[in-house]
């Protein structure tokens, strides 16, 4: 949650800020909650095709999460 807070301090007014340190669900949020017209950025993470978690790489691409979530807001 550090990078999470630390973003979180630059921002100010948080009120109508979604916070979910899951990444896979935060795109899927990210995705579903966008009107047409709307642009979903995916940032922060860089191009590992993995995400470290308590020291462990587990495979994770943010292009494939990000695809799945269009592909099932679209059905």
């Amino acid at each position: 949650m550090g990078i999470i807070n630390d973003i979180l301090a630059g921002i100010g007014d948080t009120e109508r800020v979604y916070v979910n340190p899951d990444r896979r669900e935060a795109i899927f949020h990210a995705v579903n909650s966008a009107d047409e017209g709307d642009v979903v950025l995916i940032a922060g993470k860089g191009c590992e095709p993995y995400q470290e978690i308590s020291g462990t790489q587990l495979p994770f691409l943010d292009s494939d999460f990000g695809r799945e979530a269009l592909e099932a807001s679209r059905q």
